[in-house]
């Protein structure tokens, strides 16, 4: 590392690193640049947490906007209150299965929001996904995230959330009657339905049986093909205008969409119709 940035300051804390045997090394080259123009900045330990922030463990306050634990596979919610704690509901029938399996329950909002505190804390991957492709669940969920936060989506009540949750908590002790489950989740058509609907994408309709649909299927027949059997990508969920106030779509979507798939994607070119310049959508091609 050193090696390769040899303007790593050491304030930022980044030495000694772990060894290898104990943490695999990964490390962004944007990452060094990002730290050296103040972008992003590193502190100590978080010896607490207070109403703007947190305290640091060499005694600092820290004001801040968000706080995101980056914890991985493995999640640990020691850090938080009981009432913060998302497992610290009591769950008799799930621990008392015998396909337990030393799995906690998480009691979430469709499968992210605190109910108590849905406002301001949220959870990223202690449920299964919609998709087995983890990633791109947990794009989409924080899409999802980041819209209720701004206020562009209405939660319901914290009543209606929890008796989402014990709805969800019941059908879950179906799916561990006869085998353990590697984590809790919920009725994934449902799920992705709702993230969608939540982020503003613009996705659901243009794939759905509305007119949207239908003209998305008879205008670009390639690409609603793609989008329907092809390879399950999160450039989807950036391909549309979708509600005013999310995520703007990105130009390069289609592309990459292609890209995924094999295919060549050849942009958009000019032709002559009777004399007037008019836009269309270029072949694809197998890549080679």
């Amino acid at each position: 590392m050193h090696q390769s940035f040899p303007e790593i300051d050491p304030h930022w804390r980044l030495s000694p690193a772990p060894p290898d045997s104990n943490s695999t090394a990964i490390f962004n080259e944007r990452f060094i640049p990002l730290m050296g123009s103040g972008a992003i900045r590193s502190v100590s330990g978080i010896a607490r947490f207070t109403e703007s922030g947190f305290e640091t463990d060499d005694g600092r306050n820290i004001e801040i906007d968000a706080i995101i634990f980056a914890s991985g596979y493995r999640f640990d919610y020691s850090i938080l209150s009981r009432e913060a704690d998302p497992t610290s509901r009591q769950t008799p029938e799930w621990d008392s299965s015998p396909h337990f399996n030393g799995l906690p329950y998480p009691w979430l909002y469709q499968t992210l929001f605190s109910t108590g505190y849905a406002d301001s804390l949220a959870f990223i991957g202690p449920c299964a996904g919609y998709t087995f492709a983890t990633f791109k669940h947990a794009d989409l969920a924080s899409q999802a995230i980041a819209q209720v936060w701004r206020g562009s989506f209405t939660l319901p009540s914290k009543r209606e959330m929890d008796d989402w949750c014990e709805t969800n908590y019941r059908r879950s002790l179906g799916s561990i009657k006869s085998h353990h489950i590697p984590k809790t989740g919920s009725d994934a058509r449902k799920l992705e339905r709702w993230l969608n609907q939540v982020a503003g994408n613009g996705l659901d309709a243009r794939l759905g049986w509305g007119t949207e649909g239908w003209e998305l299927w008879w205008k670009d027949r390639e690409l609603y093909k793609l989008l329907t059997n092809g390879v399950d990508t999160p450039f989807a969920q950036r391909l549309f205008d979708g509600r005013l106030g999310s995520r703007m779509r990105w130009e390069g979507a289609r592309r990459a969409i292609y890209r995924a798939n094999g295919r060549n994607y050849h942009g958009v070119k000019e032709v002559e119709v009777e004399g007037d310049s008019e836009r269309v959508e270029g072949d694809a091609t197998a890549a080679g």
